[in-house]
């Protein structure tokens, strides 16, 4: 019987798609690509600009696989299954080109949305490998490697930076350049009027309507959205001086307050239109707090499971049969927000509107057997798509002037009259109604209280990452599906870390290195950094995909003028450098730039450099890294200098995973010379029995202890001054601070950590504290405990976060 074979990229996709297509077909997965350019080489031949791709991952065992099947003629037919975009696509022309296929034959498929009616029409359809979509993806990845390898290496890497890239390094500029807007800004002080009215309001004195000042709600209707008109929504008027404020008020008070007009009018506001991969983005990351990179992954396990249309899209189109089948909905469960034809989303300008927008694929709540991120997305997603199918929602504004005297105030109410699309999107909306009592024109008010509010203006807010992408798009930079890999590349290299900020929001920050490497990128090579040069780009690998342009003719253009700009970013790095002390990573006289911030501590190794202190990616503390020897250690690490009995170097105090801390030589996995030794006698379980052991022997002596005296007061006792009392020993324990007055008995081993927030019962110092709740509980626990325990009895759980 004759058989085919279908290629897709995700073993999950395999399961999904052989559910549809029966027995005549077997479908097996490339496990995404198969092949690149080779990791640490260049793998672009400058002579020709052609590239050289190798076998990644698992594609060499993959096709090794999937040529066997072909060249023993078990399938009649190759049909190449991977996403419908540029990658996509050239994903499938690595396996064509590996499995010896033909290279016009039509064994090429697509489908936007995993459903056994699309499935079986893409594969009724099958076409040849668009090769104009495949020379744009290829040009991509040697303007990316180009870009990447050159800049990195005559640019970055002399300044002890990691790298730089096509468009990482706009996105880096856009952070640092608000960043150095918020650090230049200086806060003014305003004074703003209020009034309080017995009748149940209250007003403001406004800001003149021809100050352009106006407010857009994004939140009520995603980006998209329409808002009413600007200028019928009022601010209030911002005094320069509290005097001036005073005797406005003093004016106002010496008046009868009266109504000069009541404006009702009934408002629009239009549903937002169908997610494309940059609003999904953003929308995932401002109402449900998943970063970028989170968000793409739970749309692509919904788009593989069958349950969205795919997930990589810039267009708000929705096809006819999707447009049915959500008014169809509408109609059978709101029929109230179901409107007389169909809304159309117009296109974006510059929009490839290659593919329709994000929508589910059925609209039944099957979002149950998604993981729980991914059903909030799913959910999401789905309410979106609802929404942009159906009525405006409808408003009553009501507008009140107020007159009292000479000076003039304003009171506006909003009442939701139609909820309209909010039917669907109201949970992702913050809609509050403000209504105002019945008022007529020339009725005198009770005013009962007059107030001035001191206020500060506040500088521009940090990106966070929904609105960075937001940035990015409209600039040009970069394109959607690129966008989560643009901000995960910006925090691994330690450019940008994020922060957090009220109501659990995370914002990016640019560090300390990062504005140094944008510094310097904007000094040697400016074009690189700004906007427009990413976006030219962009748009020539559009034009080569529409076949407006050739890939060998652009990429040898732009070379040469690229190679021209980087002569003279030589001698601008160079110049830069110097001024600003950045020299290479790992100079063996510690004074090397790199990540992280310099110490004064020596290496406990080579003895060579200063050791580097480096955050974590995790987030979660530092560790310390030496530039000379790369070696590395915890922060808080103790050493025992000279005490290996093997080579005679320092012992550290490392762990593994779970396990309890041991002594290992500095020197493990040094080259030359390294040595294993290992000292297990430090963990809790052989603490317990060297002093089980201690005390059956007879006569025993504690270890002798060298006294060391300090200027730290007793947190305890409050009087007495602490001392470090260090075992002769090393095996009898680590240092620990003491107090002098034996009667207080404090202890602290060394290196254990003080809360910032005191205790909250006697405002005494909280310290870290480990603690075994039990006797069979090994290793014990961390806590923080009042240093004046047992008196004060405060105990609360350890959180590194508020060390």
């Amino acid at each position: 019987m004759p058989r085919t074979l279908v290629i897709v990229e995700s073993p999950n996709k395999a399961k999904k798609l052989a559910s549809f297509l029966g027995s005549d077909y077997v479908v097996k997965a490339s496990f995404g690509h198969i092949a690149d350019l080779p990791p640490k080489e260049y793998g672009v031949d400058l002579a020709t600009l052609e590239e050289s791709y190798v076998l990644r991952g698992k594609g060499a065992d993959v096709v090794k696989a999937l040529k066997g099947d072909v060249k023993a003629g078990r399938f009649d037919a190759v049909l190449l299954a991977s996403d419908p975009d540029r990658e996509g696509e050239a994903i499938a022309w690595h396996l064509a080109k590996r499995l010896g296929l033909p290279a016009r034959a039509s064994s090429r498929i697509e489908f936007r949305e995993i459903t056994e009616s699309a499935v079986k029409r893409a594969v009724a359809q099958p076409r040849a490998i668009d090769a104009r979509r495949v020379d744009a993806q290829r040009s991509r990845r040697v303007l990316d490697r180009i870009v990447g390898f050159d800049c990195s290496k005559e640019i970055c890497w002399p300044a002890g930076a990691q790298s730089a890239g096509r468009c990482q390094t706009p996105a880096l500029h856009m952070l640092c350049e608000r960043e150095r807007e918020i650090l230049a800004f200086a806060a003014r002080t305003y004074w703003t009027l209020e009034a309080q009215y017995a009748e149940g309001f209250t007003a403001f004195v406004p800001a003149a309507q021809d100050s352009g000042l106006g407010t857009r709600d994004s939140e009520l209707g995603g980006d998209e959205s329409r808002v009413p008109s600007p200028e019928s929504r009022l601010v209030p008027k911002q005094f320069a001086s509290r005097e001036e404020a005073e005797a406005t008020l003093a004016e106002s008070r010496r008046h009868a307050h009266q109504v000069r007009s009541v404006e009702a009018r009934r408002t629009e506001r239009r549903p937002p239109p169908p997610y494309t991969t940059s609003t999904l983005q953003q929308d995932a990351s401002r109402k449900l707090r998943l970063s970028a990179k989170q968000a793409m992954d739970a749309a692509q396990a919904l788009f593989e499971a069958g349950m969205i249309t795919y997930h990589r899209t810039d267009s708000t189109r929705v096809g006819d049969e999707a447009v049915d089948m959500a008014r169809a909905f509408i109609g059978a469960h709101h029929p109230e927000a179901l409107p007389p034809s169909a809304p159309r989303a117009r296109a974006k300008a510059g929009a490839q509107d290659a593919h329709e927008a994000i929508r589910p694929t059925k609209l039944a709540p099957n979002g149950e057997s998604a993981p729980a991120q991914a059903k909030q997305l799913y959910d999401m997603i789905r309410a979106r798509f609802l929404a942009s199918q159906s009525k405006p929602a409808t408003f009553d504004r009501t507008t009140v002037m107020i007159d009292s005297g000479p000076v003039p105030w304003a009171a506006e109410g909003s009442v939701l009259r139609d909820p309209g699309f909010l039917v669907f999107w109201g949970p992702y909306t913050r809609q509050e109604d403000v209504e105002l009592p019945a008022l007529a024109p020339a009725q005198v008010l009770s005013p009962t209280d007059l107030l001035v509010h001191e206020k500060q203006t506040t500088p521009p807010s940090r990106y966070d990452q929904g609105a960075l992408i937001k940035k990015l798009e409209t600039s040009g930079v970069g394109r959607p599906a690129t966008f989560a890999s643009i901000i995960a590349t910006l925090l691994e290299r330690q450019y940008v870390q994020e922060i957090a900020g009220g109501r659990g929001k995370k914002f990016l920050q640019p560090t300390e290195f990062g504005m140094q490497v944008d510094g310097l990128l904007s000094h040697a090579f400016p074009e690189l950094v700004t906007e427009r040069y990413t976006a030219d780009m962009e748009g020539q690998l559009d034009a080569i995909e529409r076949g407006d342009a050739t890939r060998p003719t652009y990429l040898r253009a732009w070379y040469d003028a690229f190679r021209e700009a980087m002569r003279r970013a030589h001698a601008l790095g160079a110049e830069y450098r110097a001024a600003h002390g950045l020299r290479a990573r790992g100079r063996a006289d510690g004074t090397g730039g790199g990540r992280g911030e310099e110490t004064t501590t020596r290496c406990d190794r080579c003895g060579e450099a200063n050791y580097r202190k480096i955050a974590r990616k995790t987030g979660k503390g530092s560790f310390l890294a030496c530039p000379a020897c790369r070696m590395t250690r915890d922060v808080r690490a103790k050493v025992r200098p000279g005490a290996c009995p093997t080579c005679g170097s320092a012992l550290i105090e490392k762990k593994i995973g779970k396990k309890a801390p041991f002594w290992g030589c500095v020197r493990y996995g040094a080259d030359p010379d390294p040595c294993t030794y290992a000292d297990w006698t430090g963990t809790a379980e052989s603490k317990k029995a060297a002093s089980k052991a201690a005390a059956r022997t007879a006569g025993s002596k504690k270890a002798a202890l060298r006294r060391e005296a300090t200027d730290k007061t007793c947190p305890k006792c409050g009087a007495a001054k602490l001392g470090i009392l260090t075992p002769d020993d090393p095996a009898a324990g680590a240092p620990f601070y003491a107090c002098e007055d034996r009667k207080c008995r404090f202890r602290l081993p060394v290196g254990a950590r003080r809360r910032k927030a005191g205790c909250p019962k006697c405002g005494g110092v909280v310290l870290e504290r480990w603690v075994t709740p039990d006797a069979t509980a090994v290793p014990a626990e961390a806590v923080w405990r009042c240093a004046k325990h047992p008196t004060c009895d405060y105990e609360a759980a350890w959180v590194s976060s508020v060390a």
